[in-house]
């Protein structure tokens, strides 16, 4: 198996290529504990075949062209830096930890070694689920963003695979954020469109503002397909497709119906479908102000949900998310 060595000198062997973004590699691997780890290196070298391209597309010289990417790829590489130092400040049950940033001599890349949570993502984990189990690992990932909003950051990219549902040796289930996201400062006057747009919440699109309640749509959105099958509720275009018929789709969206009206899972009930589509009001004012308010709202709507959620025979197995996203 192939070694990656970082630059004090530690070892780590990689096993597998996990689910990464068109910018970034991950990797199953084990440290010099026998742990299992996560890798997630940056890909200098393609942002960098990325931006010169698109300089000598807009008639730049070949060698303004590889200045003009020199300087966009070193500023990528330290926001990855940034990424990994505020991820490393996080200390939270229910959010995977990241242990260290490092660099990698051989590839000559930036890396970071965070938690491995043993696992499948939580829209494949629910199924089956009734509605007491859905809400009580939803519950885990509200708190999750709540701790993240409360040390001053904004997620902004939640979407299924980010939220993982670990199956423990104790029979229980929890769910964690397996990836902290980019960790956004909270009360910026501008934020760029990031993140996927299925999850995306509707200002941050349109009119590139966002808060607290911003990460609360996009939770509501995965909530919602829990409930539903039914992801994502809005068929929205890739970014890829131009920002402006995004924006349009966006803007002609409806309210979606309420889920016990669309799904087939036991225990759903009035309360929780108000709960659900106030989570996903195209309005950031007509929502929760807090993930909290969210979490009390859901338990007086299914005041039996628990924060564990006890397996009671089901299985989750693991390794479904070390297939390559697309």
């Amino acid at each position: 198996m192939p070694h990656t060595k970082k630059n004090q000198g530690e070892v780590f062997t990689r096993i597998k290529e996990l689910k990464g973004s068109a910018w970034e590699t991950s990797w199953l691997a084990l440290d010099s504990q026998n742990k299992q780890v996560v890798l997630t290196y940056i890909d200098a070298e393609k942002y960098k075949t990325h931006y010169m391209v698109t300089a000598r597309s807009e008639g730049k010289t070949g060698d303004e062209a590889e200045k003009i990417a020199d300087q966009k790829t070193a500023h990528r590489v330290e926001e990855f830096r940034a990424r990994a130092k505020k991820a490393m400040a996080l200390d939270f049950p229910y959010i995977a930890k990241t242990y260290k940033l490092a660099y990698d001599e051989e590839r000559k890349q930036d890396f970071m070694v965070s938690e491995y949570v043993d696992g499948i993502p939580i829209d494949k984990a629910v199924a089956g689920m009734n509605a007491k189990q859905i809400v009580s690992l939803y519950l885990n990932a509200l708190d999750a963003l709540q701790h993240i909003h409360d040390e001053g950051w904004l997620h902004l990219n939640i979407k299924p695979r980010l939220v993982v549902v670990e199956n423990r040796k104790d029979g229980h289930f929890l769910a964690k954020l397996s990836d902290p996201g980019f960790l956004t400062a909270k009360g910026k006057t501008e934020y760029k469109m990031c993140g996927t747009p299925s999850t995306m919440a509707p200002e941050l699109i349109v009119e590139h503002k966002a808060d607290e309640r911003s990460d609360i749509y996009s939770v509501g959105v995965l909530l919602y397909s829990a409930f539903t099958n039914n992801y994502p509720p809005f068929k929205r275009p890739s970014v890829h497709g131009g920002k402006e018929k995004l924006i349009r789709h966006v803007k002609a969206e409806d309210h979606p119906q309420a889920p016990s009206l669309q799904g087939n899972v036991d225990g759903i009930t009035e309360e929780v479908n108000e709960v659900i589509l106030k989570m996903l009001n195209k309005n950031p004012e007509e929502r929760f102000k807090s993930c909290d308010a969210v979490r009390k709202a859901l338990l007086k709507a299914c005041p039996e949900a628990e924060r564990d959620v006890i397996g009671a025979g089901m299985t989750i197995a693991s390794g479904i998310n070390s297939v390559p996203e697309e």
